[in-house]
């Protein structure tokens, strides 16, 4: 029985290691493109709130489409996305809201493009931390994907499935009272995305979001030895 025990305890830790695994198929998409009703006809942000609803602790992925018309668009954007003053014009890309209100001032996290980095603000009510890394250059369509685990509290945020960032305690709001909304392409920096959309041509077409979690193999696994544990203990008994 002990070694039984000890088996149980060895797949709940390989458990506990892996990352989420979400069903897309039943995902809730809101579609917007370059004309929205989303969308901020002089400034290009977008801002979503209708159609986004995650209840508290819960976990999800959210991917965000951004798409240029050309090829060229993209390539504009990396050569130019820190503007005449490189280093100096910052591009917020999505805006997350969360249900907690965090002490009278609603909670967030703002992810940005800043000169050949992707950073991020978030604010977890008790002050503000934020992170930056290197981002690749962008493709002429790209999946930004924001994963969070509510076990945890973490998120990971991820370009065309390379991994970026991983947000631990402090840089992240409390997300366990859940998200309500999400802007982008705007806030802080829209006027540069202005700039950006009269030559590149580039929009977001759509943003997506799922709660439902694929069982990891070894969940499934320690189901079952869960079952034959019992099994087994009625047996000796």
């Amino acid at each position: 029985m002990k070694r039984l025990l000890t088996v149980l305890f060895a797949v709940a830790a390989v458990g506990a290691a892996q990352a989420l695994t979400f069903d897309w198929e039943g995902a809730t998409t809101v579609t917007l493109g370059a004309t929205s009703a989303y969308r901020n006809s002089s400034t290009g942000q977008y801002i979503v709130d209708e159609g986004i609803s995650i209840a508290p602790a819960t976990s999800f992925s959210m991917r965000v489409a951004v798409d240029f018309l050309k090829p060229t668009g993209a390539e504009y954007f990396n050569d130019n996305r820190v503007g005449a003053n490189k280093g100096t014009d910052l591009l917020t890309l999505a805006t997350f809201f969360s249900n907690n209100e965090g002490g009278g001032r609603r909670q967030e996290l703002t992810v940005y493009f800043y000169g050949a980095n992707i950073s991020t603000w978030g604010n977890d009510g008790a002050g503000s931390k934020g992170t930056g890394v290197r981002v690749p250059t962008l493709a002429q369509n790209n999946t930004f994907e924001f994963t969070y685990d509510a076990a945890r509290e973490e998120m990971v945020i991820s370009l065309n499935g390379t991994v970026l960032v991983t947000l631990g305690e402090g840089f992240l709001p409390d997300f366990t009272q859940g998200i309500d909304g999400v802007d982008l392409m705007g806030g802080y920096g829209s006027a540069n995305w202005t700039k950006l959309n009269k030559t590149s041509d580039l929009w977001v077409s759509s943003v997506s979001y799922t709660t439902t979690v694929i069982p990891e193999p070894t969940a499934l696994a320690l189901l079952a030895l869960g079952v034959a544990g019992v099994a087994l203990r009625r047996r000796v008994a």
